[in-house]
């Protein structure tokens, strides 16, 4: 398993010569609490994804494509299209009672006067 970091890496540095070591301006490391959610999601070392209510694929980070093997320009739904032909009913399936069935909310909205 390979552990994804976010942040710069400064390896290798050591090695370059001195004078081009000074010339380089490294910016500082990020505020950690300024690292946006996608940014943890993207780097994290598990596949992660978000399913509408209908079912549909609409988020999966890195890692979940990787598995996956999945290119940046493919949905995140296409995951299907890797199952054998001869097992895709069955997943289909049990996707289908993974998720929640769809129900009516009935609410009363009351306003102030």
């Amino acid at each position: 398993m390979t552990l994804r970091t976010i942040g710069r890496t400064l390896a290798g540095q050591a090695q370059a010569p001195a004078a081009a070591r000074a010339a380089e301006t490294v910016p500082p490391a990020p505020d950690p609490r300024a690292i946006s959610a996608g940014a943890l999601l993207d780097g994290a070392p598990v596949a992660i994804y978000h399913a509408d209510a209908a079912g549909n694929m609409v988020y999966s980070n890195a890692e979940y494509r990787r598995i996956f093997g999945l290119e940046p320009v493919h949905s995140p739904d296409d995951w299907a299209r890797r199952v054998h032909p001869d097992d895709r009913a069955r997943m289909q399936q049990a996707w289908a009672d993974f998720l929640p069935p769809a129900r009516p909310l009935p609410i009363r909205l009351s306003h102030p006067g």
